[in-house]
């Protein structure tokens, strides 16, 4: 289908065969407050603790007994981290939006006739400095060993509905990340756009008994100006210190993150690989670890999200100083999309993400880049920058 409606529904790109699904006509759809869940298919509001929605997760089997046959989509903001961490942290928008959808077809993204034209407005480079000195005396102080740093993008298009920017934003499969996806939420006036390479986890099933899960962390970045070039500096960027610094740091973290599910024998099997994104180079690396058959979600949940590329080491106390330094609301942003149908089980980091208002036809896309001792303002505000472009893809600025 070349249509994108009005009701709820997701888009996913998958990689392997670079096509596009459409899920639709949703069985269940509710969106997650810090005190209170809402039924998206009855409007009905229910009261809900922030315990009951940790509850829910570690009730959801990261693999059914029985395969699923309907896809569940869950959508988690970053803030879902605070809670998993025993802050409240104020957020207007869910913790969490979960979804199970009854059709699947095949989605053709055609370009729709009339050009689709986003105004970005981002922090001048005399808004970031401060911030990021702030976190480079963390650093400093010992207080941390990387920070990942964002800022928020204004993101407005004047002309069009929500049904043309999904369709022009998936209308060219080859600038698509990895874990690239959409959806929209007409009664929460919510739409998600992620063109995200980044997998916080994956799963598959070894035997009966058990299932082997690994997470793959991008971190250091190089602004590819031209194709030709992109090999040079793939090899340019894993002999590069300061980015090597940066993932090697969260190659540690993760590692542990891994090991506390429930067995310390998480395994680096990839120390650097070069990763190729829309005008961007980066490094990533392949941690895994084998867990029961049985586990939750909830559990994986609780030793993972956030992600630690985009918070940084050590987590808690990073994203302590973080929300201080920052100060916006990251929302969906650099939290994390879920994806459970079939025999599959996986979830994206949310970067290269834009959270939509669709009343007011505009929203906002969070960029950033790891700060650690050997980082640079200027470089890493042009950074920044760079990866607004690597997202936008097909979409046109102004």
């Amino acid at each position: 289908m070349g249509d994108c409606d009005d009701t709820i529904n997701s888009l996913f790109y998958f990689n392997d065969t670079q096509s596009i699904l459409k899920f639709s006509k949703p069985i269940h759809a509710w969106a997650y407050y810090l005190d209170k869940k809402i039924d998206l298919l009855t409007q009905k509001v229910f009261p809900c603790s922030s315990q009951e929605l940790l509850d829910h997760f570690f009730g959801v089997a990261l693999f059914a007994p029985i395969p699923r046959t309907k896809p569940r989509i869950i959508h988690l903001n970053y803030n879902f981290g605070h809670i998993l961490y025993g802050a409240h942290t104020p957020c207007s928008t869910p913790l969490c939006i979960d979804l199970e959808y009854e059709c699947v077809e095949p989605f053709i993204a055609e370009k729709p006739e009339s050009e689709i034209v986003f105004e970005v407005h981002g922090p001048s480079f005399e808004e970031y400095a401060p911030r990021f000195q702030q976190c480079y005396e963390a650093l400093l102080r010992g207080d941390s060993y990387q920070l990942n740093l964002t800022a928020p993008f204004v993101y407005e298009f004047k002309q069009g509905k929500i049904s043309d920017v999904v369709r022009t934003f998936f209308s060219r499969p080859r600038m698509m990340g990895a874990y690239a996806h959409s959806t929209v939420i007409p009664c929460l006036n919510f739409g998600l756009l992620s063109n995200s390479p980044e997998c916080l986890f994956q799963a598959s099933l070894v035997n009966a008994h058990a299932i082997n899960l690994w997470s793959m962390p991008i971190k250091g970045t190089l602004k590819v100006s031209n194709e030709i070039e992109r090999k040079r500096i793939n090899q340019q960027l894993l002999h590069d210190k300061k980015n090597q610094n940066e993932l090697f740091i969260i190659i540690d973290l993760i590692r542990n993150d891994l090991s506390k599910i429930e067995h310390p024998k998480a395994k680096l099997l990839e120390k650097k690989i070069p990763l190729s994104v829309p005008g961007l180079a980066h490094m990533a690396s392949l941690i895994s670890v084998e867990l029961s058959r049985q586990i939750s979600l909830g559990k994986i949940l609780a030793a993972l999200f956030p992600g630690g590329s985009i918070t940084g080491a050590p987590k808690k106390r990073t994203m302590e100083i973080l929300d201080t330094v920052e100060n916006y609301d990251r929302g969906f942003y650099t939290g994390s999309t879920i994806f459970l149908w079939k025999k599959a089980a996986a979830a994206s980091i949310n970067i290269r993400t834009l959270q939509l208002d669709l009343n007011k036809k505009s929203g906002v896309y969070g960029s950033g880049g790891g700060i650690t001792l050997r980082s640079e303002v200027c470089s890493e505000y042009d950074e920044m920058v760079a990866k607004v472009a690597s997202f936008m893809g097909p979409l046109k600025l102004k």
